[in-house]
């Protein structure tokens, strides 16, 4: 059992709640002025556990945890998700609620 603080999504960009497969693990989604790393995604929906925004320097962009600010993504600390993209098998049901 893990427990790991995390940020969902802003109400302008909510989180879909529900049951999802993880089914492909991308190794950085790079966006220019920030990214993100590793990318856990969550069926088809564009949406993903991921780690938290990250300005190419290294620096983190946004360091809210336990509140809603993301685009929609499960944001996560760098040592949690980096432990579930060791830990969680391809194909795992992640539910979201």
């Amino acid at each position: 059992v893990r427990v790991a603080p995390c940020a969902t999504g802003k109400s302008t960009t909510p989180t879909n709640l529900g049951v999802f497969e993880y089914y492909r693990r991308d190794a950085v989604w790079d966006f220019g002025t920030y990214y993100v790393k590793p990318a856990l995604r969550l069926n088809d929906t564009g949406e993903a556990m991921h780690s938290r925004t990250t300005r190419p320097t290294g620096s983190i962009l946004e360091s809210y945890m336990g509140t809603p600010v993301s685009h929609g993504c499960v944001r996560m600390l760098d040592e949690d998700i980096w432990w579930l993209s060791d830990n969680l098998p391809l194909h795992s049901t992640v539910v979201v609620y």
